[in-house]
């Protein structure tokens, strides 16, 4: 049977997320031989990340843009997911265990596209 965890840290800008996960796979790859590790992060370096950190980087009204932002992340999440976390997580031995570790993810999303102006609900439908 194949093993393998997905391990997502979230949390607010600057909270310390990407050097929490950056010592989780610091202590994992120390533990064990066995343990296969991938660490990414949402939103991604692919075609909708990319978008999303320019139409961050230029939007000046936060709100105006929350719609496509909310696709984008859609879009970026089922890229990663298809692309990356799955295949990582399938592709184990039977003597390995793959970890991947997520700086970011689905409660994010929600988190700023609330803070962006779309309601909760219709949020968490969509995704």
């Amino acid at each position: 049977m194949k093993k393998g965890l997905f391990i997502v840290v979230d949390g607010m800008d600057g909270s310390g997320k990407s050097e929490i996960v950056k010592m989780l796979h610091n202590y994992l790859f120390s533990k064990h031989k066995k343990y296969r590790l991938l660490t990414t992060r949402e939103p991604t370096h692919g075609k909708h990340g990319n978008r999303i950190r320019e139409m961050l980087r230029k939007e000046k009204n936060p709100e105006s843009g929350s719609r496509k932002l909310l696709e984008l992340f859609i879009r970026d999440r089922q890229d990663h997911l298809k692309n990356t976390i799955e295949p990582f997580l399938k592709s184990s031995s039977i003597s390995e265990i793959n970890i991947v570790l997520c700086d970011r993810y689905y409660y994010s999303t929600i988190a700023f596209q609330s803070a962006q102006g779309l309601n909760t609900k219709d949020i968490i439908v969509l995704m």
